[in-house]
């Protein structure tokens, strides 16, 4: 035996053997079926699940994959005055009280900020602090990212 074999022996055969056993081939399924389908309640739920079960063979990469999936399935871009911004930004810190005080410090633009919580993904340009300097807003994530672009839809409409 060569120390190739040993090598492949000793790292790899545990870890083919876990790729084989029935819950990994389901739960790849389980989000191959996701991402085609479009759903994002049954993505996030996947998500969630790869986040708690620390020893889940191959986790890293299914979770690259249920991340970049949830993202391009709920992008939103809003492009706002910073008179709306200064509106929305409390409806959000108010819905996320952690991100209020980084919410916060777009006030005093030129500013860019990505912000992250579980499920929910923020990026945020503000170009000046006029009325009417440009602000965009992208909103990405699992089911937080869409509840959250629904309720900023339902202000900016009224």
């Amino acid at each position: 035996m060569t120390k190739s074999d040993l090598l492949v022996r000793l790292d790899y055969a545990q870890f083919a053997k876990e790729l084989k056993k029935s819950k990994y081939a389901k739960t790849v399924q389980s989000i191959e079926r996701g991402i085609k389908s479009k759903d994002v309640g049954k993505l996030t739920e996947l998500h969630d699940e790869l986040l708690r079960d620390n020893d889940f063979p191959n986790r890293s990469m299914l979770l690259k994959q249920t991340t970049d999936a949830l993202h391009k399935l709920t992008l939103t871009q809003f492009e706002l005055t910073f008179e709306q911004w200064q509106d929305i930004w409390t409806t959000i810190g108010v819905s996320y009280p952690k991100l209020t005080p980084m919410l916060k410090e777009t006030l005093e633009p030129p500013k860019r900020k990505v912000l992250r919580i579980d499920g929910l993904t923020l990026v945020i340009y503000v170009t000046g602090n006029s009325p009417e300097s440009s602000v965009f807003l992208e909103i990405s994530g699992g089911s937080e990212a869409l509840k959250l672009k629904e309720e900023l839809q339902t202000q900016l409409k009224s």
